[in-house]
């Protein structure tokens, strides 16, 4: 049920009700119209042109690595030449480092040494 106040308010303005009725219609109507219209699919293209892209990336923060691995030798000795360097990305069965030969070419020495004195 309408309440009084409206439908005495109606009754004494009925252009003014059917003019605002009519132009909510209206509204509709082409606001229908105008979002069926927008779903056409627009492209934009460009020539294909070579050139660099750069790209840049800064960030605060702690590295860590995915893997970390235990890495040892069954002799000791000195290092001569190191291959990997920290954070190096490296491959199974890759050299890591090489051992100073020297004092195990002066034990084969000795050893030869010794077998001949033998």
């Amino acid at each position: 049920m309408i309440p009084f106040a409206v439908s005495n308010f109606a009754h004494k303005h009925k252009k003014l009700v059917w003019l605002v009725v009519l132009s909510v219609a209206i509204l509709l109507v082409v606001g229908m119209l105008v979002r069926r219209g927008s779903g056409n699919v627009r492209y934009l293209t460009a020539q294909v042109a070579k050139g660099n892209i750069t790209a840049t990336i800064e960030a605060t923060g702690t590295i860590n690595p995915l893997t970390t691995v235990p890495v040892g030798s069954y002799v000791s000795g000195t290092v001569k030449y190191i291959f990997a360097e920290f954070n190096t990305r490296v491959q199974a069965g890759q050299v890591l480092a090489q051992l100073d030969p020297a004092v195990y070419h002066a034990r084969v020495v000795q050893a030869r040494g010794n077998m001949a004195n033998a």
